[in-house]
């Protein structure tokens, strides 16, 4: 019995793994969409006449922080309004 609750756990842990690393992919994947949302978000919030230019510095800026979490975070300060 032992073994069979042992050779369970082990499937388990290895299903969990593969879709932990396939949610990683995805993550990854989507980052430059909810990226670009976000700062369209923000963007939106400012008068009609800087919006151009805000958006422009604001993509700049987030490209320039490194790792795809980073862009992120800095992406939602901008639409946060920070």
């Amino acid at each position: 019995m032992a073994l069979i609750i042992g050779f369970g756990l082990f499937l388990a842990s290895v299903l969990t793994a593969a879709l932990s690393n396939i949610v990683a992919e995805e993550f990854v994947a989507w980052n430059p969409f909810f990226v670009r949302w976000l700062i369209r978000i923000a963007v939106a919030r400012l008068p009609e006449n800087h919006r151009e230019r805000f958006e422009e510095e604001w993509q700049s800026d987030v490209d320039e922080v490194p790792g795809v979490m980073g862009k992120l975070v800095r992406a939602a300060d901008c639409s946060l309004g920070r």
